[in-house]
């Protein structure tokens, strides 16, 4: 355990032009599959290809999610409300403590939610389709990453002002969205366990065959929208999540902190 903690701390202290050296090659090889032929996809031939997902310029295809059911379903005669809702997921080869590789399957409209990857890099190549992408760095810190510190925040906030602007913090705070409970906290005092501060990013619209990189420090939170024709994603993940090597994935809502807007702390 020790050793794997050693390792995503030296991830951690790479900055991103070293990162993206090194993943030069596994970038390269991502641009090179040939998702045609890797899914089966089958090309429409209409006119135009007004319909279907986008496979590259000027090719669409027919979206692959209602044909991915588990092993032992069984079909109907009508269109189950789940198999155009969720998010299928294929994997294909992981080697512990390093690197797993899997494909996830997006009916149209469908989200990933917002979700962390601890010491992670992870390369995400658009198959076919398109999605819109939110992603947050989180703001570390050096005690307790896991709470919120007001106090600690404040400080660290007003340090980074003293070089970059104001509108460069977005001022949002990560909660842990718990399923089990329906109530929001009514003020930022009363932050869940768990809680972080996150700056936000530019939105992105990713297109097939673009390519997506989330580094430790820099978007290392995101959430995945797909478009009107659904999406499939290759995922490339620096190592893998581990929960007994403190790499175990997080969901979370967003909320403004009321601090540098004035506005309420439950605002998503």
């Amino acid at each position: 355990s020790s050793n794997n903690t050693k390792r995503n701390d030296v991830l951690m202290k790479l900055n991103q032009e070293k990162i993206d050296v090194l993943l030069g090659p596994i970038r390269k090889a991502l641009e090179e599959v040939d998702a045609e032929q890797f899914l089966s996809l089958k090309r429409i031939m209409k006119k135009g290809n007004a319909d279907g997902a986008v496979l590259k310029d000027g090719i669409n295809v027919h979206p692959i999610h209602d044909q991915i059911v588990p092993k032992h379903h069984y079909k109907t005669t009508s269109t189950s409300k789940t198999s155009t809702s969720i998010v299928r997921y294929l994997h294909i080869t992981e080697v512990e403590n390093q690197y797993s590789i899997g494909i996830f399957v997006f009916p149209p409209h469908t989200i990933i939610p917002l979700h962390d990857h601890p010491g992670m890099v992870v390369l995400s190549r658009v198959l076919y389709g398109d999605l819109m992408v939110k992603s947050f760095d989180l703001l570390h810190h050096d005690h307790h990453p896991d709470h919120f510190d007001e106090k600690e925040d404040d400080k660290d906030h007003n340090d980074d002002n003293q070089s970059n602007s104001k509108s460069s913090w977005l001022g949002y705070i990560l909660s842990l969205f718990y399923s089990s409970s329906k109530q929001h906290p009514k003020s930022t005092s009363q932050k869940p366990n768990g809680t972080k501060k996150a700056s936000s990013q530019k939105i992105k619209h990713l297109t097939a065959p673009g390519i997506s990189i989330l580094y430790p420090q820099k978007g290392n939170a995101h959430e995945f929208t797909a478009g009107p024709n659904g999406a499939a994603v290759l995922d490339v993940l620096l190592p893998p999540y581990n929960y007994e090597h403190e790499r175990n994935c997080t969901f979370y809502r967003v909320v403004k902190d009321d601090q540098q807007h004035g506005n309420d702390a439950n605002a998503k």
